[in-house]
């Protein structure tokens, strides 16, 4: 049954582009160029580049580490926190008896725009094991933590992630955060032709959110959901 709130907290969240060639633009530096597309290089500063968490986040607040901003990141997490939001209205569920793990994917789209997102929820041991993949860019740890869960919307959903871009990402530091506390983690995969965004969020109780309903028109539907024990 879907709710309107979403209570899954917010603790960190770091946004980056990952795993994509690009052209050194003046506004970033020579060595950062793989973190953007050449789409994201050639845009204007106003540009929409990404949404997480229902909030959008233009390219004038990603550094050029693709680093999402300090005040932008502030503003995310009190959104998440309050539960209070001025762009978006969380629909979530229970992940039912039985299962303790979910993947939810969804499409995004907005006039001239489009994203994908894809959020895992991970039991801390599962999450641990994701977190070890990375570390040793073993991609298949990694494609194991997605296996044997059951699609309920849509086929099995197959891990977008490759272990290159989410080192980079330093991912892994930010799961293990949580994990080496026994902590649930929500890891978090927004792609757009501008990038790959990533965020890891703490996940408490059994509550998914599977989409968002806008208040600016932009439309997100869910195409993927699964669950695992």
């Amino acid at each position: 049954m879907f709710k309107s709130k979403f209570i899954t907290k917010l603790v960190a969240l770091t946004l980056i582009a990952c795993n994509i060639s690009g052209v050194a633009g003046t506004a970033f530096a020579s060595d950062n160029t793989n973190n953007f597309t050449k789409e994201f290089i050639n845009a204007s500063d106003d540009t929409i580049v990404c949404y997480m968490e229902g909030v959008p986040v233009k390219k004038s607040q990603i550094d050029e580490n693709g680093v999402i901003n300090e005040k932008t990141m502030n503003e995310i997490e009190q959104i998440v926190e309050n539960e209070v939001s001025t762009y978006a209205t969380s629909n979530t569920r229970v992940i039912p008896s039985g299962y303790n793990q979910a993947i939810v994917r969804t499409s995004l789209s907005a006039p001239g725009y489009g994203q994908t997102n894809t959020q895992y929820y991970y039991t801390y041991q599962n999450g641990a094991k994701f977190a070890s993949g990375v570390e040793q860019k073993a991609w298949t740890t990694i494609k194991g933590t997605a296996l044997g869960f059951v699609p309920k919307i849509g086929p099995a959903a197959t891990i977008l992630f490759t272990a290159d871009s989410l080192y980079k990402a330093s991912v892994a530091g930010k799961i293990r955060n949580y994990t080496n506390s026994g902590k649930k983690v929500k890891i978090t995969e927004a792609k757009s032709r501008y990038g790959t965004f990533y965020g890891v969020f703490a996940w408490t109780n059994r509550t998914i959110e599977t989409h968002k309903t806008f208040s600016d028109g932009t439309v997100e539907k869910i195409t993927n959901l699964q669950y695992k024990k």
